[in-house]
């Protein structure tokens, strides 16, 4: 079934045709500015996942860096960062067997919470779920020069690059979509 699902706690698995399509916004994105057509560019670069979820993008990400690039993955509801902890590395061992570039942990990337040892600068960011009117600053911040942000705001999924000397941002709508907000703990649990 090509669509979302629910995983608990308000949450859902964003449709298999979705994931693709942040994936390909992503690499797409990571690739620009690069003289190389092949995935050699990829490696080694740094992913942020917030509202990581099931960790299946993270998953994928961590798969298009390789083992020299960093993914962390953030997610304020605990238990769906054990259960997708649990799940890569039931999954994707040979992760495990590469290098330990998969983080998950719990924090709120809206607001700047982010847990020990993560970084200050992403070449990509990816949210999944809906920003009302405009990204979180937070967020902005934590992109590289030439870094992109893949994230739903309201009802378009915007790729927001921040320009090759950081100090300007462009912004295009990709397609329509439609996304649960992107809320705090509380907020969440109780929808």
């Amino acid at each position: 079934h090509d669509t979302p699902l629910p995983i608990g706690y308000g949450v859902t698995i964003s449709a298999p045709h979705m994931h693709a399509i942040m994936a390909e916004l992503i690499v797409k994105s990571m690739r620009m500015g690069s003289n190389s057509n092949d995935d050699s560019c990829l490696k080694g670069k740094r992913v942020l996942d917030v509202g990581s979820g099931s960790g299946f993008l993270t998953a994928v990400m961590a798969h298009v860096v390789g083992p020299s690039g960093i993914v962390h993955g953030i997610e304020h509801v605990p238990e769906l960062v054990t259960a997708s902890t649990n799940a890569i590395a039931a999954h994707c061992g040979a992760f495990a067997r590469l290098g330990a570039n998969i983080n998950i942990a719990v924090g709120d990337g809206r607001l700047d919470q982010f847990p020990q040892g993560y970084l200050d600068a992403y070449d990509a960011i990816h949210v999944g779920a809906a920003a009302p009117r405009e990204p979180p600053r937070a967020l902005l911040n934590r992109l590289a020069p030439n870094g992109c942000l893949v994230i739903p705001i309201d009802d378009g999924l915007h790729v927001i690059r921040r320009s090759p000397d950081g100090q300007s941002f462009s912004d295009s709508i990709e397609m329509g979509v439609r996304f649960v907000p992107l809320t705090g703990l509380s907020e969440q649990l109780r929808q």
